[in-house]
Parts: structure tokens; C-alpha cells; sequence
């Protein structure tokens, strides 16, 4: 994709009113797997949340049946009827998982069947819409844990979507992917039957916070701290035994963001007086604008720019919309394009 190409199909204003919110909820919950009622508790409480803060006619639930498959899941995501820059899409997974340094973190599944999470990451962004949250609660090391009888929610239908979510998922464009604890550690449930050590407060949090406008540095900084408060308890500040002999021990289980999306989404350097695009994150106002790896952003708002610190300054001062002239090396051409950017 070229600026040249894309330029006119910049994102509007978010169209939250008429927008659809496509929510994908897989939960491993088959005997074998060992999870138990923690994980049960875990699909109803997403289910829950979605269904009680945004109305039913803006809302496409999925949830999928056991047993789980790479089939079933990508099948899932790829038939989504999205429509492209406008509707968003939450995928929530719960059940096991592990990390590889080769393959790096995947879904372990029923049937001795792995998805990796790149392969997931790919298939929402092809649904181009405007924002996608991936959220998983499972294991980045290996480990089973039991669970206990399930929780139950009531049944809420919402009369409009909430300002919550209007802000995370339809105000913002861009791709979020967070999971319930960094490489190389374990995510246990809480043992009360309430749900996993993630998933509980993460539903609790967004539910008790559904009329404010709060992003997702700030939630997950929040979460991080229940997380770890809950760990110690669950495992009387002893830690859990993650390998034998092998690994030490673990003590805490952190809340890790793989990507957040910034106001622009997009990291630049100064090379030889000219300031380049190094990365762009798929969905953000910057992907949407049409820009690519390897662009020399020339200005922004019609400020002249020379280094990476002139540049943050630029963005961070910028109002919603801002207008960048772009020099494409490639087809040595220059154009200037718009991009909308997040809160």
C-alpha cells in the first residue's frame, strides 16, 4: 500500500452510532483440559460485559463451541462481517498457552493443536476494521492449573454503547493486543471460582469504569497491580514452582501489552537531516493514512520537521486532525495526507 494510493481513504469521524462491535469469545472449558469452572467463568463474564454496555443492535457476539480448533477459531475471524474502517473487533481467548522463542506465544489447544498468536494478530487486521483488541488469559510458560465451579452473571442488555468502550474501540483506531502475563510465566485462576487471576478484574474493571473515558496505559497499569495483589494471595506470597529445578521460582504474573497503539502509531528516526518512518502499527491513524516503512515525513501541520524530538513534539501538540507532507523515496514523489488521530 502507497500514501499515493490510500490517501483519500483516511478514517472520518468515529462512527459509533452506526458501527457494530464484532466480539469473538473462545474458551477451553473440555474436561481435559483440567481448567475447569474458573475458565467457564471467564467466557460468561466477557460475554456479560459486551452484552450489558453496548446495545444489541450494534452487537455480534460469537462464542465459540469446545472443542476449540485452528480451524474453528481462524474460521471464525475470517467470516466476521466486517465493514472495513468502520466496525471493530474484540477476540478473547481463555484456556492454555505457552511461549517459543522460535515460534513465539501461541494457543495451545485441544488435540495437541498450537495457534500461533502472529497468525491470529494477521487474521484480524485483514478484516481492516477500524480498531481490533486481541486479549488472551493463559500461560506464556506451560502449566495446568484446576478450576472450580462456575461463576454466574446475570443478563444485562445496554441501551447505549459505553463511554468506555466508545473510547477504547471506536473513538480510537489501531491495533491492541494484550495477554495476561509476559513470556516465560504462568497465569493461574483465582481459586474462588470467580474466574482466572486476568480475566476477573479485567471485566470488573471496564464494568465499574463503563462511564469514563480512560486509555489503555492507564488501564492496564491498574490492572497489573490487582493482578499481582491477587497472585500473592492465591499463592501466600510463596511464589509457584514453574520447572522443578530447572527455572526459578515465580512470584508475580504480569500483565503484558504486545501492542499499543499511540495517537499517530507510528516510530520514526532522524537519518542524515531527514526524518524516516521505521515502523507503522497495523490499524492506526498512520496505517489508515496510507503511510509505509521507509517514508520521509518532511512536515507536520505544516512545520518543517528535522529530528525525532521536533516530530513528538509535533504529535503531541496536534489537534484530532493533522496533516503530514510525506516524500515516498521509492516513486520519489511527495504528498500530503491526512490522519485522524487517537485521543
Amino acid at each position: 500500500m502507497s500514501i499515493f494510493v490510500l490517501a483519500a481513504g483516511i478514517l472520518t469521524a468515529a462512527p459509533s452510532d452506526g458501527a457494530t462491535l464484532h466480539v469473538v469469545i473462545a474458551a477451553d472449558t473440555t474436561p481435559a483440559s483440567g481448567l475447569g469452572g474458573d475458565i467457564v467463568a471467564d467466557r460468561n463474564g466477557v460475554e456479560q460485559l459486551f452484552k450489558k454496555h453496548v446495545p444489541a443492535n450494534q452487537l455480534r457476539i460469537h462464542v465459540l463451541k469446545d472443542p476449540l480448533s485452528r480451524d474453528s477459531i481462524l474460521g471464525a475471524v475470517n467470516s466476521l462481517q466486517v465493514t472495513p474502517r468502520q466496525d471493530s473487533v474484540v477476540f478473547y481467548y481463555s484456556g492454555h498457552g505457552a511461549f517459543d522463542k522460535a515460534k513465539g506465544h501461541f494457543l495451545s489447544l485441544p488435540n495437541h493443536q498450537e495457534l500461533l498468536r502472529s497468525e491470529l494478530q494477521l487474521a484480524l487486521i485483514n478484516q481492516e476494521p477500524r480498531s481490533a483488541l486481541l486479549v488472551t488469559d493463559c500461560c506464556a510458560g506451560g502449566a495446568r492449573f484446576q478450576g472450580v465451579p462456575k461463576a454466574v452473571y446475570a443478563e444485562v442488555k445496554a441501551a447505549q454503547i459505553a463511554p468506555i468502550l466508545d473510547h477504547l474501540l471506536f473513538k480510537r483506531s489501531g491495533f491492541i493486543d494484550i495477554t495476561s502475563s509476559k513470556p516465560g510465566e504462568l497465569s493461574i485462576t483465582r481459586g474462588d471460582g470467580k474466574g482466572s487471576l486476568f480475566t476477573y478484574p479485567f471485566v470488573r474493571y471496564l464494568d465499574r469504569n463503563a462511564r469514563q473515558n480512560i486509555g489503555w496505559q492507564e488501564i492496564i497499569s491498574d490492572l497489573e497491580q490487582e493482578v499481582q495483589n491477587d497472585f500473592s494471595r492465591v499463592t501466600k506470597s510463596k511464589g509457584i514452582d514453574t520447572n522443578g529445578d530447572r527455572e526459578p521460582d515465580q512470584f508475580k504474573q504480569t500483565v503484558h501489552p504486545f501492542v499499543l497503539t499511540p495517537r499517530l502509531g507510528l516510530k520514526a528516526e532522524a537519518k542524515s537531516s531527514t526524518l524516516v518512518v521505521t515502523q507503522v502499527i497495523p490499524l492506526s491513524p498512520a496505517f489508515h493514512a496510507g503511510l509505509e516503512v521507509g517514508d520521509h515525513i518532511l512536515e507536520i501541520n505544516g512545520t518543517a520537521l528535522s529530528s525525532e524530538s521536533s516530530y513528538s513534539n509535533a504529535v503531541d501538540s496536534s489537534p484530532h486532525q493533522m496533516t503530514l507532507k510525506v516524500h515516498d523515496p521509492n516513486e520519489n514523489r511527495t504528498a500530503t495526507v491526512t490522519a485522524n488521530l487517537n485521543p
